[in-house]
C-alpha cells in the first residue's frame, strides 16, 4: 500500500509536539545540554517520555522478522545509533549486543575528504533546513560531535530504561578482532548501515560471519532494471557535495552473494517505510532476511 503522505507542516508540527513535551520532562531537563543531542530514533522510554527521533518506527516494527518473544535469543546491531531496534530487542526479550563506532574518525569517507567537511556534513543533517553557521555542532571537536550524536543519546536511553545491552565499539569491520570475535548470534540486524561504507562487501562477509540464524538488512535498493547482481555507485563525482553514500547493491547481488556466504535463501520479506522528522522526507527501505 502505497504511503499517503502527510504535509511537511503537519510533520515538522507533530516533531515540535514531541520536541516540546521530551525537553519539558523532568529527565531530559535535568541534563543541561540535552539541546544538543541528536535523536536518530524515536525511543518510548516510559512515564510519557518519548525522543523526538527523526526515525520512529514504532509503528512499522512489525515488519521486521523479530519474534514477539524473543526470551533466549541473542542479537547483534551494528550501527545503533540511538538505540531502537537493540532496546526494542531487549523489551521483548533478548539478549542483546549493540555495536558502534569508536570515533567519527573511523567513518568511511572518500580519498581526500577533510574530517572537517564530514562534520559540517553531518551538522548539515542534523538541522536540514537551518544554516550551519547557526548549529553549534559546527564549532565542535570531532569526539564532542560523536558524544552529542551518537554515544551520548544512547547512554541516555540505556540509563533510562535500565538497560542491561553490552555496548561495543568497533568499525563492521573490526568485530573479527572485537570482544566478540568467536561469537554468533541468532538474528544480526544491520539497518542502513551498508550505504555508508566503501567496502559492503566486506561488510556484508563479516556480519554474516556472526549469524548462527538470521542476517536481517534493512537497505535502500538500487532502481536499476537488470538481473544481473550490481553494486550501484551513487557517490557522485563532486568531492563537496557527496551525502556520505556511495554504494547500493541490487537484489539479485544480495541473493548471490548470500547463498556464496552459506545462506540456504534470502528473501525481501517487507518495507521499511515511514516520513523523517521534521524534513518530511519520505524513506523506503527493503527488509531483506538472510537465513541459515
Amino acid at each position: 500500500m502505497p504511503l499517503v503522505e502527510p504535509s511537511k507542516e503537519t510533520i515538522r508540527e507533530e516533531y515540535e509536539r514531541l520536541a516540546d513535551a521530551f525537553y519539558a520532562h523532568p529527565a531530559a531537563a535535568a541534563i543541561h545540554d540535552i539541546r544538543l543531542y541528536h535523536w536518530y530514533h524515536t525511543v518510548d522510554l516510559g512515564n510519557g517520555l518519548v525522543t523526538p527521533g527523526q526515525y520512529d518506527y514504532r509503528e512499522t516494527v512489525s515488519a521486521f522478522p523479530f519474534p514477539e518473544d524473543m526470551r533466549g535469543l541473542t542479537l547483534l546491531e551494528v550501527g545503533s545509533a540511538t538505540g531502537f531496534f537493540a532496546f526494542e530487542a531487549e523489551r521483548r526479550g533478548a539478549t542483546v549486543t549493540s555495536v558502534e563506532l569508536p570515533s567519527f574518525h573511523q567513518l568511511d569517507r572518500f580519498p581526500g575528504q577533510s574530517q572537517t567537511r564530514l562534520l559540517r556534513r553531518l551538522a548539515q543533517m542534523r538541522t536540514p533546513d537551518a544554516p550551519l553557521e547557526t548549529d553549534p555542532l559546527v564549532a565542535m571537536s570531532s569526539g564532542q560531535t560523536y558524544f552529542y550524536h551518537l554515544d551520548g543519546p544512547f547512554q541516555f536511553c540505556y540509563r533510562q530504561l535500565n538497560s542491561r545491552i553490552d555496548r561495543i565499539y568497533s568499525t563492521i569491520y573490526d568485530l573479527k578482532r572485537s570482544a566478540i570475535a568467536g561469537r554468533t548470534f541468532d538474528y544480526v540486524l544491520l539497518g542502513d548501515v551498508l550505504v555508508h561504507l566503501f567496502n559492503p562487501v566486506e561488510a556484508i562477509a563479516t556480519a554474516a560471519s556472526f549469524a548462527k540464524g538470521k542476517l536481517i538488512i534493512s537497505q535502500l535498493l538500487p532502481e536499476v532494471a537488470t538481473d544481473e547482481p550490481i553494486l550501484h555507485y551513487v557517490g557522485g563525482e563532486n568531492l563537496d557535495e557527496d551525502d556520505l553514500c556511495w554504494f547500493l547493491p541490487n537484489l539479485p547481488f544480495f541473493r548471490q552473494f548470500c547463498r556464496k556466504l552459506g545462506f540456504r535463501s534470502l528473501e525481501e520479506t517487507g518495507r521499511n517505510t515511514g516520513f523523517l522528522r521534521p524534513s518530511g522526507y519520505a524513506f523506503d527501505r527493503s527488509i531483506l532476511v538472510a537465513s541459515r
